[in-house]
């Protein structure tokens, strides 16, 4: 792959909601250089009518989404569009908030997904994880649901996110390292405290890579030491337009030697 940045489809949704307007946002993200992106296919359009659009824009989809609990049961299907995009990765559903707060509950989900990586292994598919902030609560007995998918769900690969390791309490530069060897795509988004829309109160929020707290050298530099090949912006929530943040997080990665 020529350049190591994609753009995570959740940052630009509210630009994708029509066939012409997915056409002009990618379109625009084109224009700023980038190359890849992390989709789910639009409900408007088959993956075979997507990859076309993808082809004409000059942009290639590194991975799709499929959030079904049971993947096993479309695999015909997730096989079809991996081939329609030339991806064979998939981002899988996470466990819910109430899953992840009871152990036997989080250590079933991560038996069934080994069952389910490990077959769609043998077809070339990887199943991917991305994890958040609550992923990381204490099951009582020192462990975490991210400790149990590690574990027990060896198959299964990682797409870390680092504004949600600060959120759970970690300096992303080091809690990254735990995770050598089991990611290759890593979601970049800054962590920072701001006034809410009140302007009473103060909460994290999702921003620029550079415009938060987060160290970002020390960040790249434990990324490039795992191994990572894809830098994927992605911005829950943007302050301003959504393309704009995408390119200010873009101009901070170049800076910091990614390109």
């Amino acid at each position: 792959m020529s350049s190591r940045i994609s753009v995570q489809y959740y940052t630009i949704r509210s630009r994708m909601t029509t066939p012409d307007d997915t056409r002009a946002t990618l379109r625009t993200l084109a224009e700023m250089g980038v190359e890849w992106i992390q989709p789910s296919v639009p409900s408007f359009w088959t993956a075979e009518e997507f990859a076309r659009e993808l082809k004409a824009a000059g942009i290639r989809a590194d991975s799709f989404s499929c959030l079904a609990p049971d993947l096993l049961s479309g695999r015909e299907e997730l096989l079809r569009t991996a081939q329609a995009l030339d991806a064979f990765v998939i981002r899988t559903g996470s466990l819910s908030r109430k899953q992840a707060m009871n152990r036997d509950a989080s250590l079933a989900y991560a038996l069934e997904a080994e069952k389910q990586a490990q077959a769609l292994k043998k077809d070339g598919l990887t199943c991917i994880y991305h994890f958040h902030a609550y992923e990381f609560c204490d099951l009582g007995d020192g462990t975490t649901p991210v400790d149990l998918l590690m574990r027990y769900a060896p198959t299964m690969v990682f797409q870390p996110d680092v504004h949600w390791l600060a959120a759970a309490g970690f300096p992303p530069e080091k809690k990254l390292k735990d995770f050598a060897g089991k990611c290759e795509y890593v979601h970049m988004q800054d962590y920072a405290m701001l006034p809410d829309s009140t302007g009473e109160n103060i909460a994290s929020e999702t921003v620029p890579v550079g415009r938060g707290n987060l160290n970002w050298p020390e960040i790249v530099k434990t990324c490039e030491e795992i191994g990572v090949k894809l830098y994927v912006i992605e911005q829950d929530h943007c302050q301003k337009d959504e393309l704009e943040s995408i390119a200010d997080s873009l101009t901070a990665l170049r800076k910091l030697g990614i390109q």
